[in-house]
């Protein structure tokens, strides 16, 4: 059961606090919003409800998550990376997608652009890969991302081999990928001819070590179950070094979706008149005297 609006206060420079009533579970919460960003200060177990990210949006998360979230937020060491994060979603959506379906759409060629079509289908998982990772399951970004960046090739590839038809035609042929499992794995990244196709091939099987059985990742799992014992409940913990690098391989991913644009737009010579842009880490102008966070 959400809990009720009980006051909205102003501080003196204008900013809204709200104050929950405690729900059914004994929770009260007060929530801050500060330029965009949430201040969240939990008193009770259970279930609490609260807002994140640069777009405040009702999340319901287990006391575990809220600690692990406050802990990664008031990091100044990672500001930079975390205002990457929070802030992709909207980027990704409004100075990234939208810009470039105007751009396709003068072109008339969006109704048949399966690589538009992939990419904007990808923003809900975007949208939850910030949450995680705020939260701590940095393994579950890791596997998404892999997710989200192998299906760029396949998709990549369908645009530019037969420019002129239908998407309901390129479905088909993507279908026609998935029977000769030529739609992932190495044979996707090669067929699609894409620049760099050798490099994100590499970033790619960075990513498989957090999808697949592997010792760097499954197998350091299963050793600290085996000398710590299964936690009675779930264990997670802010890690510095994983948030960077989750962050990191989001960036790397989220460039070569700019750069595999551009290509597409060159060789189905689209006008670039809307600027597209997204964000990057090192590129965040008004976080660049945060402290720099580096591994090691």
């Amino acid at each position: 059961m959400v809990s009720q609006l009980a006051s909205v206060e102003r501080s003196p420079a204008g900013r809204e606090w709200r104050q929950l009533r405690p729900n059914e579970f004994g929770i009260s919460t007060t929530d801050r919003y500060l330029e965009g960003k949430v201040t969240l200060r939990h008193q009770a177990g259970g279930t609490v409800i609260f807002s994140m990210g640069s777009q405040p949006q009702n999340s319901i998360l287990q006391p575990f998550f809220v600690k692990v979230h406050t802990e990664t937020c008031a990091d100044r060491s990672i500001a930079h990376y975390l205002a990457f994060v929070q802030g992709f979603a909207e980027e990704w959506a409004g100075n990234f997608l939208h810009p470039l379906s105007d751009n396709l759409h003068r072109a008339r060629v969006l109704e048949s652009s399966l690589f538009y079509c992939y990419l904007s289908s990808q923003t809900n998982v975007l949208v939850w890969l910030e949450t995680s990772l705020l939260c701590g399951l940095y393994e579950v970004v890791m596997r998404e991302l892999r997710t989200v960046l192998e299906g760029m090739f396949p998709a990549f590839y369908l645009e530019l081999s037969n420019p002129g038809v239908s998407l309901e035609i390129k479905l088909i042929q993507l279908r026609e990928l998935e029977e000769a499992h030529r739609n992932h794995g190495k044979s996707a990244f090669r067929m699609s001819r894409a620049p760099e196709w050798h490099r994100y091939y590499e970033l790619y099987k960075q990513l498989c070590s957090y999808t697949h059985m592997s010792t760097v990742v499954a197998g350091a799992n299963m050793r600290k179950v085996a000398t710590e014992g299964y936690s009675e409940i779930p264990d997670f913990h802010f890690n510095r070094e994983l948030f960077v690098k989750c962050a990191e391989m989001w960036d790397q991913v989220a460039r070569l979706a700019l750069s595999l644009c551009f290509v597409i737009m060159e060789r189905l010579k689209v006008e670039y008149i809307d600027l597209i842009v997204l964000p990057s880490i090192e590129t965040i102008a008004d976080l660049n005297d945060a402290p720099h966070f580096s591994p090691g």
